[in-house]
């Protein structure tokens, strides 16, 4: 969420997609820092295992940097979750085992507070609960609401035989049974909110709902079983289920049907109420609008959420939402308006070319740039092919580089930006296959044509791959003179890869030029 906060600051708003992501990360940890100089500070993470991408990037970027500070993070999660921190010396794993009888008797008195309890019903809880807190915790709850356990003289007995008290096998079921037994407009309030997530808005309840002041009462009466919890009352009222596995249990209660009319609403709900600020609610509504079957919608938000993610540099959960989106296209969209299907197929070309699957990328590439020539949509038809010819260049497919570089430099005669990336491909391209001759050629072209170009990131990717080409035919100096003025503009605005490829690349025109420690 951080990192699709609105900024005004306009260095900040120049920087590219993992120089923000990098700046961002670095803000919250100065701040966390500064704090533990003031007094020792404690950050708690819990439920790990459900961590998304970036929050778990930051994670591994804040451990790398603990030792030396006043920070305890504590971090809880399942068995299975993997990570790479047992290694630091300033890392400790504590696992949490069932508890001891002791522990148990004494969670059973502190739920039954007010009076002791008698060893017969303690052994009914314990024996059954086997030492899980949650399952003993349900349990005992659900004996309470459904009368088995009764107060008299100031302690907690059976209000009938133990071999009568039936008794779930799994923690779901008792779940499960607790909330069969919620007067219907309680149940109703809880299933409608597990659709909505893990926690709520008060807001979008309320909205699907059309309940006002009686949701109110639902959700204190809610909170008293202890189904529910507040979160937050600012900047507006929040709910949080007490666990996942009660959402769970309350999702899982309704028809698939009306689950489907849930989701459609939350959508709707989510478009309404936030519709100043909806680029922060992409995921939830692709989410709902996926699992509300509203297949256009769903792929108009995960194309936005894909890309989103992209500018946040999640390059896996971009891959994760286009797929998604292309799944929904091909099996339940057969008539989507062109656009949507270009802009899908550029974007995964562009995110599968930032992960270094060149061949992929150039598949995608292609299928967009036929997509905008048969519309007739000339300047994406130039972008797409330019992109794929870029993907087949850095895959090693020359021949077919070559090819997508001549029909768009015939298509885009007029387009000094696109001709210049064109000439610069095209003089690579001819370098790796040995011809000198055209190598020159298209390499003049190209130098007269970087005055005529725009200061763009296209800019900066061309004139790199000039710079590129001098450094494999061995002429660092004027390597480094294209490259060196581009530096900055590589960082701020081009993907990583090609930053990264710079980078390299004049280290070595350095070192060959014998500027050692710079090239270091």
């Amino acid at each position: 969420e951080l990192l699709s906060l609105k900024v005004e600051d306009e260095d900040f708003i120049k920087l590219g997609p993992q120089q923000k992501r990098e700046r961002t990360f670095e803000a919250i940890r100065n701040l966390l820092i500064r704090v533990s100089q003031e007094r020792p500070l404690v950050l708690v993470v819990e439920d790990l295992h459900w961590i998304d991408k970036i929050s778990e990037e930051f994670l591994d970027y804040l451990i790398g940097l603990l030792a030396g500070t006043h920070i305890l993070l504590i971090i809880l999660y399942r068995p299975e979750y993997t990570h790479q921190w047992g290694s630091k010396s300033y890392y400790r794993k504590i696992g949490l085992n069932e508890l001891t009888p002791q522990s148990s008797a004494e969670l059973v008195q502190a739920i039954l507070e007010g009076g002791e309890v008698v060893p017969e019903l303690r052994e009914l809880i314990l024996n059954r609960a086997a030492g899980n807190p949650l399952f003993m915790e349900e349990f005992t709850h659900s004996l309470t609401e459904n009368g088995s356990i009764q107060k008299k003289d100031h302690k907690y007995v059976l209000g009938r035989k133990a071999s009568e008290i039936e008794v779930p096998d799994t923690l779901q079921a008792i779940i499960a049974a607790r909330m069969d037994r919620l007067e219907d407009n309680l149940k109703r309030t809880m299933q409608v909110a597990s659709v909505i997530g893990r926690d709520f808005a008060f807001r979008i309840l309320q909205t699907i709902t059309g309940m006002r002041e009686d949701l109110k009462s639902y959700l204190i009466d809610l909170q008293g079983l202890e189904f529910i919890y507040e979160k937050s009352l600012f900047p507006e009222l929040e709910y949080i289920f007490k666990h996942a596995l009660t959402q769970e249990v309350a999702y899982n209660s309704l028809l698939l049907k009306r689950r489907k009319e849930i989701h459609k609403k939350i959508g709707q709900t989510i478009e309404h109420i936030y519709a100043e600020r909806l680029e922060e609610f992409y995921e939830m509504l692709a989410y709902h609008f996926d699992h509300g079957e509203i297949w256009d919608k769903a792929v108009e938000y995960m194309l936005k959420a894909g890309v989103k993610s992209r500018q946040n540099y999640a390059l896996q959960t971009a891959m994760q939402y286009f797929d998604r989106a292309k799944d929904i296209l091909e099996q339940q969209v057969p008539e989507v308006p062109w656009r949507l299907s270009y802009d899908l197929l550029f974007q995964k070309g562009q995110v599968l070319g930032e992960m270094g699957q060149w061949l992929y990328s150039l598949e995608e590439l292609i299928k967009a740039s036929e997509i905008a020539k048969r519309e007739g949509a000339k300047e994406l038809t130039g972008q797409a092919l330019f992109a794929a010819a870029a993907a087949a260049n850095w895959g090693h497919k020359l021949d077919e580089s070559l090819r997508l570089l001549e029909e768009t430099e015939s298509l885009m005669r007029d387009v000094p930006e696109t001709l210049l990336g064109v000439a610069s491909l095209q003089a690579l391209a001819y370098c790796q296959v040995d011809d000198i001759s055209m190598t020159l050629t298209k390499e003049r072209k190209a130098n007269e044509l970087v005055p005529l170009a725009p200061r763009s990131p296209h800019f900066a990717l061309a004139t790199f791959m000039l710079g590129h080409l001098n450094r494999w035919r061995g002429d660092a100096k004027k390597t480094l003179e294209i490259m060196d003025p581009i530096m900055p503009l590589l960082k701020e605005a081009a993907p990583l890869n090609f930053y990264l490829q710079a980078t390299f690349i004049r280290g070595l025109a350095l070192g060959e030029r014998g500027r050692y420690q710079e090239a270091i």
